[in-house]
């Protein structure tokens, strides 16, 4: 009865003919725009400058970041409204440097659960660890194994299963095309550089977190491949529609592949333990140097990480970590250390391309100091061997002295382009903080815009590619400055492995091989952000071809 006086009063007073979906969709505008002039007019937030269509929805930054273009779109942002940006109704970035050091060098700032479950697949770790006290137990067990004490006892099998293998494996397809071709000469071959150099770091990660090398580059195929991937699929997706992690309805073939990612780690784990096991009961009686499992792991002379972590105590609480953690933690630097390095590394071609003048001052520089030692052949070409890269000792210490160019310009391509080239968000804490000047609220996102930070104001020629600004003092200077790998407590604890393995990989390859674009399209390549900045086509083109100084396989026997 109630009903139809409402109706019919509705009625009277418009001289319309009312009907409930007409009220309900009346309601529904007036809320949507009592919604909208609040976000506008209103909200703690509201003075914070950025797009409209951001102030009132999340749809634009999340649609962005679904199509890996969001860390472009905060560049253009930032350079229109200013260094604090309002991108959604509750999400702020920032560039300026003292609102990043008072969120992000820190605890007091935490990672925003909001944003970082989606990393969360099986069991929190120290990436997406927001209470403090686990963060700092996490970090002071795994800090060890990442020092550069304990990164040169593993340099050898890192050199081994990464740069070694690349040049046997390129040798092979040189000859493989010589061959094809009647014993012609050829002009080198094309190769899939992200492809492969993924692949490469594939196996270097699961060697050093697994014990044992997946050895995906020579055999061209592990499922590892496609688990990793569904990994990182589940988290572009769940970042941008979260409630769909919560139900276990759909992507189920994706679901399956990560928890046999998850299971076949945890296998891993399990194998190395039981190895070390017999190892020391094989050992115990002998007169050999036997680290005892009670003991503070040395990471010396290792082939691998695990070792050190399965023996690994927090020096406070004397607690180890469980295979959970230890599985997650393994996970995590199997995805962050993977995709990261080798993007880098193809990005950093794609402008040394562009740039011919440092890219030849970077071949000089590299074959000057690496030379071919004397004796070791009689002017003919050596073949492309893992023995031949020992020779030239390529070593992490020898290219940061005799060529810091090196590492110049790959400081340069990751401020340019930073492989996690995305925005840090944290939450504010409780009572809210004031950044920038504004007002933000208890549980506000905000966060660094890595990628935009490196175009901003605190750099000269931000959009020019030159190495030299991390030459000398001053780049020692810049590189303080540089935030591709996060700052304070929360940045990134494989950063020196990172180095480690671009430094000698890049020199390894730059000293034995001219690589070149397959092609013009190649030196158009877009790049994308899912998770880790990726080609949009997932490949990158390049052809290879050794040095004079170099020649293949099996070319002395012939």
């Amino acid at each position: 009865m109630s009903n139809s006086i409402i109706l019919t009063f509705l009625s009277a007073a418009t001289g319309y003919n009312i009907s409930w979906p007409l009220v309900i969709l009346g309601v529904n505008i007036l809320a949507g725009l009592g919604w909208c002039y609040y976000q506008i007019f209103l909200s703690p937030l509201a003075a914070i400058p950025g797009p409209l269509l951001c102030k009132i929805i999340t749809t634009r930054y999340r649609l962005s970041f679904l199509q890996g273009i969001l860390y472009r779109r905060t560049v253009v942002w930032h350079q229109k409204y200013g260094p604090i940006v309002r991108i959604g109704p509750n999400v702020v970035s920032i560039i300026d440097k003292t609102a990043i050091r008072q969120v992000h060098n820190s605890y007091e700032f935490v990672k925003a659960r909001s944003w970082y479950h989606a990393f969360e697949q099986f069991a929190p770790g120290m990436f997406t660890a927001s209470n403090e006290q686990v963060h700092r137990q996490l970090r002071r067990i795994f800090q060890p194994a990442f020092t550069p004490k304990a990164l040169r006892g593993v340099e050898g099998v890192i050199t081994e299963v990464g740069p070694s293998s690349l040049v046997e494996m390129w040798g092979e397809k040189l000859l493989a095309a010589r061959e094809a071709k009647g014993g012609g000469q050829e002009k080198g071959v094309i190769v899939d550089l992200y492809h492969d150099l993924s692949f490469m770091l594939l196996d270097i990660i699961t060697q050093l977190s697994l014990g044992k090398a997946v050895g995906v580059l020579k055999q061209g195929y592990h499922p590892i491949v496609e688990w990793i991937h569904a990994y990182t699929t589940l988290v572009a997706v769940f970042t941008t529609l979260p409630f769909l992690k919560h139900i276990n309805i759909g992507f189920s073939t994706l679901r399956q592949r990560v928890k046999l990612l998850w299971e076949y780690s945890a296998q891993c784990i399990v194998e190395k333990r039981i190895r070390m096991d017999q190892e020391k009961r094989e050992k115990i009686s002998s007169e050999k140097d036997v680290e005892d499992s009670d003991s503070t792991p040395t990471y010396r002379n290792q082939t691998d990480m695990l070792s050190g972590l399965l023996r690994a105590k927090d020096p406070i609480t004397q607690e180890r970590l469980s295979d959970g953690q230890l599985t997650s933690e393994t996970v995590t630097l199997m995805i962050a250390g993977t995709e990261t390095t080798s993007a880098t590394m193809c990005v950093l071609y794609n402008l040394l391309f562009h740039h011919p003048e440092v890219y030849q001052r970077l071949q000089e520089e590299v074959i000057q100091a690496f030379p071919i030692p004397s004796g070791a052949s009689s002017g003919d070409p050596l073949p492309l061997t893992a023995e031949v890269v020992k020779m030239l000792d390529i070593t992490h210490s020898n290219v940061k002295q005799r060529v810091p160019y090196v590492e110049a310009v790959l400081n340069e391509t990751m401020r340019m382009y930073p492989a996690a080239p995305g925005i840090l968000i944290r939450s504010v804490p409780r009572g809210g903080r004031i950044i920038n000047g504004h007002y933000l609220p208890a549980d506000t996102l905000v966060g660094l815009a890595i990628t935009a930070y490196h175009y901003g104001p605190e750099w000269t020629n931000p959009y020019q590619f030159d190495p030299d600004r991390f030459v000398g003092t001053q780049g020692e200077k810049n590189l303080v400055k540089l935030l591709t790998f996060s700052l304070g407590p929360r940045q990134c604890v494989g950063r020196s492995l990172a180095y480690l393995e671009m430094i000698i990989t890049l020199a390894t390859i730059i000293r034995i091989f001219h690589v070149e674009p397959a092609d013009d399209l190649q030196l158009c390549k877009k790049w994308v952000e899912f998770v880790t900045l990726r080609p949009q086509d997932t490949q990158f083109l390049c052809r290879i071809q050794p040095r004079k100084e170099f020649t293949l396989p099996n070319a002395a026997k012939c």
